[in-house]
């Protein structure tokens, strides 16, 4: 395998993990409290986590391709 495709595998399982890590913080929230603030702050966060993985992905890709 090329680096590329280790870098492509290596966003999948990050995304993966990322949503996972989203979806039980949310359902433990809600458990709790579950109002539209909590959610609205979990939804951030998750697209806030996500933004961050597709930059650094496209970051390394940049830097491998030239």
């Amino acid at each position: 395998m090329d680096t590329l495709s280790v870098i492509g595998y290596g966003l999948l399982i990050l995304t993966t993990a990322w949503t996972l890590f989203i979806l039980y913080n949310v359902q433990a929230n809600c458990k709790k409290s579950c109002d539209f603030d909590t959610i609205k702050k979990c939804i951030a966060t998750y697209l806030f986590g996500l933004a961050l993985i597709f930059a650094l992905y496209f970051a390394h890709r940049w830097v491998l391709l030239g």
